[in-house]
């Protein structure tokens, strides 16, 4: 949430618009030290620059009482463990990725849209969305949040690649897809990661089928590899769906 509530804890926020805790009516999420945590388990807050995934049989959202907006006397600092991270703008108003002060080793920005993953490191930080930060550092790491609104529209440079394949999985009869994942060829890609490859975030708790490249113990949505004879790579499919 982009503001600072009298009362963050996620049954204030969460029981007058959903009821009483049921995981059939409304479940909680948050990503934290390689695993997700669920609500009552989970004990965050609904604090500024963090965020969850909500599922909710009724699909309708949740409002705030007693809030205040964060302030923007200075810019926000948010701590990022290692590995995935979820978070969001604190401000109320829109902040390029871009203008983020972020330490080497942090990269982003995921989003989800109902369905797929996407990766975009010119993304603009919307007030109320959640996403996806790495952090590839064995510490944490704090990220500074400028109180600065983007009033830019960023667009991305086409990348030449050499050759790539766009990877997807469907199961049989359902039209239920995992994203697509792409692979491929560049001169200039190392054999480590570089800003050709792009990790994938955890998969939300939902039924679904997830594929992902797999390469050094890693899962990515997009691999590169430099062009040589001999090159592959895995690719790991999972489905919550017995029929896969």
């Amino acid at each position: 949430v982009p503001v600072e509530l009298a009362d963050p804890s996620a049954r204030s926020v969460l029981v007058d618009n959903f009821g009483e805790y049921d995981p059939d009516r409304w479940r909680l999420f948050r990503w934290k030290l390689d695993a997700y945590i669920e609500y009552p388990r989970l004990t965050d807050n609904f604090v500024a620059g963090q965020a969850f995934w909500l599922a909710n049989a009724s699909e309708g959202g949740f409002d705030v009482n007693l809030a205040r907006s964060t302030s923007t006397a200075s810019s926000f600092s948010i701590t990022l463990d290692p590995g995935w991270n979820q978070i969001a703008n604190p401000f109320t108003f829109p902040v390029a990725w871009s203008d983020v002060v972020k330490p080497e080793g942090i990269q982003g920005l995921w989003s989800y849209n109902g369905n797929t993953y996407t990766v975009d490191s010119t993304a603009v930080m919307v007030p109320w969305e959640g996403y996806f930060a790495y952090n590839n550092q064995t510490a944490p790491m704090v990220i500074s949040v400028p109180a600065r609104a983007s009033g830019v529209s960023l667009s991305k440079k086409s990348e030449v690649i050499a050759y790539a394949l766009t990877l997807s999985a469907e199961l049989q009869g359902t039209g239920i897809r995992g994203e697509d994942n792409i692979l491929g060829f560049e001169s200039s890609a190392l054999e480590g990661d570089d800003r050709f490859d792009y990790r994938k975030p955890p998969p939300p708790e939902k039924p679904g089928v997830d594929l992902s490249v797999i390469h050094q113990g890693k899962t990515y949505m997009r691999n590169f590899k430099h062009v040589r004879e001999g090159q592959f790579w895995e690719v790991g499919i999972a489905s919550a769906y017995p029929q896969l």
